[in-house]
């Protein structure tokens, strides 16, 4: 699996122009699943909407009062991803990277994926 925060890499495969920001949003993208799927703030899901090809019933949104990493998690097993080699954008903020590697409970390194760089 391809995890993938708002940056080039972001806008160069789902299309959005969205800008990074402190609050978790996260492409993920599967070579069995042909619709990437997206987890990000609720605010922002009528953007995602408009601006990605992700269909609306495979965007996941968290609220304020959420935890954004336990809807990775929830996502990643939802898909059957937990023993999956898991792959991130190089842009991937290092805190968001320990968070999903801490709540993944990965016990190996988590790969940096760079097929586009900045």
């Amino acid at each position: 699996a391809l995890l993938i925060t708002l940056g080039k890499n972001f806008q160069y495969t789902l299309g959005s122009k969205a800008k990074p920001s402190e609050r978790l949003s996260l492409g993920i993208i599967t070579c069995e699943d042909p619709h990437p799927r997206l987890i990000c703030p609720a605010f922002e899901v009528t953007n995602f909407q408009k601006s990605t090809p992700v269909l609306d019933e495979n965007i996941h949104s968290w609220e304020e009062t959420e935890n954004p990493f336990k809807v990775v998690y929830e996502l990643i097993s939802e898909l059957s991803l937990q023993d999956s080699k898991i792959a991130l954008s190089p842009q991937t903020p290092f805190t968001h990277y320990k968070k999903i590697e801490k709540i993944l409970k990965l016990n190996r390194l988590t790969i940096k994926f760079d097929f586009l760089r900045d």
